[in-house]
């Protein structure tokens, strides 16, 4: 009893290592319940592609666990007038 046991500690050890070392494929598939029918953002009507939008795109602001506008691209913001925002962007990031 207690060889089988140390066997198949041994043998889930070896299995678990070998993923460590895989090799990436460069191609990341995710799966969702439905299809996408736009990749563009201003034609997106349904939540499966507001979730190909956060895996895809990035925002200004995002919202925290408590409603709270966090920082994304973002790093600061200013009202200039009664029609125009100024945001200062992360280094790197072009618009």
């Amino acid at each position: 009893m207690k060889k089988a046991i140390w066997v198949s500690f041994i043998l889930a050890a070896v299995l678990m290592a070998g993923n460590c070392f895989a090799q990436p494929k460069g191609e990341l598939v995710v799966l969702q319940g439905a299809e996408i029918n736009a990749t563009d953002p201003a034609k997106y009507n349904s939540i499966p592609e507001s979730n190909f939008a956060l895996a895809v795109f990035d925002t200004l602001y995002l919202n925290d666990e408590k409603a709270i506008p966090q920082p994304r691209l973002a790093l600061s913001h200013k009202l200039v007038n009664e029609t125009t925002w100024e945001f200062q962007l992360r280094k790197g990031v072009k618009f």
